[in-house]
């Protein structure tokens, strides 16, 4: 994904707030992630929405496998 210089979103805030709860500081921080919703709109992405990561989820250095149910609710 190329590097995003702007954001549009109605609900900026939670969303880079999620972002930044979740990013790796240290050099052996988990990987870890959730879900993304919003619109593919031509060359752009609007993020309307991000998950927080499950407690059940799988955390590696660098990968992290999600738990289902969780995401799907």
């Amino acid at each position: 994904m190329q590097f995003v210089s702007e954001w549009a979103s109605p609900d900026r805030d939670s969303v880079l707030r999620v972002f930044d709860a979740h990013r790796q500081t240290e050099a052996q921080s988990p990987e870890a992630g959730g879900i993304l919703l919003g619109y593919v709109r031509g060359p752009h992405l609007e993020v309307l929405h991000a998950t927080e990561p499950s407690p059940r989820d799988r955390r590696h250095r660098v990968l992290f496998e999600r738990e289902q149910y969780w995401h799907e609710a």
